[in-house]
């Protein structure tokens, strides 16, 4: 009884804040300052009408969860060109359970020191089944303190935490993404952009491809920082999956520990470019590939340290598949090249000489085993061709 008489008075607050909201649009011209609201719990519905009856483009919003106070059970649309600021009293506790949040184009979203349970049961806004917490058609960052958690999709046309559409952004600068699952992006499916560069991603599956993130048909990955670790894909890319014509850019931050029972436990890449110049894909597994299957175009550079606790599993690269090594990088444990030598004649390895650990210098063919002869071309600006040489792989216990 008395929980019921509390919800009708924090309901009645949200209830008053609309009308003060209308009330302000009389005096307040568009586009004014940004305004700062606190509210208890209430409906994902309450609260859309509470943003789009108020005359200020930006809200900061503050949900007052100290008591368990939550906003549950629907979909929140962010539009009409609004800025929306989502915070709560206290980041420890849900703020927001059950809830798909859609921002729509010209619109943005910014998730800090907020807690919030994705959608496990769609069916209170006409779904079947989970969705991922964010829908972005529009920008959406992900600040320090907010986590999305629990989202669970059942359809590859959404990912576990969000699914960033052809015209979305998704800007990672901390923040946490865990225990997610959809078949691909556990965390997150990628068609747009994606910008990294702080938080973490971890404990996501994906029953197909993409443990943390899938990104295909054009999309743009791109990592400068956080960490992606502990997730697991069913097939390829237990970390990362691209594919399709999509980008993905490494220039810093760690991917580690992650599995895929097929190809890639860091990266998987079919028909997509991959380029790594800085961070860390150590100590994944898979079937082939334990830091990077590749199946498209890859590219490393700099100080970008590949590593497989797998012999023979750094990179796994597909006849169908280019791969570009420039001097700066280590690769340790090893590449692995699918298929005959034949498949490789004249593949660009380098610039100048390549730097490869010792025991990392044997390319292992089916059948065979070969390691890089280096060849200069007679022009010195060109890159020198691939030539190869058997060798006999000593035991594990006798490499260097």
């Amino acid at each position: 009884m008395e929980r019921t008489a509390k919800r009708r008075i924090l309901s009645f607050a949200v209830a008053v804040a609309v009308v003060t909201a209308i009330l302000l649009a009389a005096t307040l011209p568009v586009g004014a300052a940004t305004s700062s609201i606190m509210i208890g719990a209430s409906t994902p519905a309450e609260l859309f009408d509470l943003i789009n009856n108020h005359p200020a483009d930006h809200l900061d919003i503050t949900i007052d969860n100290q008591d368990g106070s939550v906003v549950e059970n629907g979909m929140l649309t962010i539009q009409n060109g609004k800025t929306v600021t989502l915070q709560s009293t206290d980041p420890s506790r849900f703020a927001m359970k059950n809830v798909m949040v859609h921002i729509q184009p010209d619109s943005e979203l910014v998730l800090r020191n907020i807690r919030i349970e994705g959608v496990t049961d769609g069916s209170v806004f006409g779904a079947s089944g989970g969705d991922s917490v964010l829908v972005i058609n529009g920008t959406a960052v992900i600040e320090n303190g907010a986590v999305l958690e629990g989202g669970e999709s059942e359809t590859t046309a959404r990912g576990g935490a969000a699914y960033v559409a052809a015209d979305g952004t998704l800007i990672m600068r901390g923040g946490v993404l865990r225990n997610n699952r959809a078949p691909q992006g556990g965390a997150i499916l990628n068609l747009g952009t994606v910008r990294i560069s702080g938080g973490e991603i971890y404990s996501n599956e994906a029953a197909v491809c993409g443990g943390a993130i899938a990104n295909r048909d054009g999309g743009s990955l791109e990592i400068s920082g956080g960490r992606i670790y502990g997730n697991q894909a069913a097939e390829d890319g237990g970390a990362i999956y691209t594919a399709l014509s999509s980008n993905v850019e490494i220039t810093g931050g760690r991917i580690y520990g992650n599995e895929a029972a097929a190809n890639g436990g860091g990266m998987c890449s079919y028909e997509s470019r991959l380029t790594v110049s800085g961070g860390q894909i150590v100590d994944n597994t898979a079937g082939q590939g334990g830091a990077v299957f590749n199946g498209g175009e890859l590219r490393v550079s700099g100080g970008a340290l590949l590593r497989s606790e797998q012999i023979g599993q750094g990179v796994c690269s597909s006849p169908a598949g280019t791969l570009h090594v420039d001097e700066a990088l280590t690769i340790e444990r090893a590449i692995h090249l699918e298929g005959a030598p034949d498949d490789y004649e004249g593949m660009e390895v380098a610039r100048r000489n390549p730097h490869i650990a010792d025991q990392a210098a044997y390319f292992h063919y089916i059948p065979g085993n070969y390691r890089v002869a280096d060849r200069y071309n007679p022009e010195p600006a060109a890159f020198h061709m691939l030539v190869l040489e058997a060798v006999t792989v000593p035991p594990l216990n006798n490499r260097p």
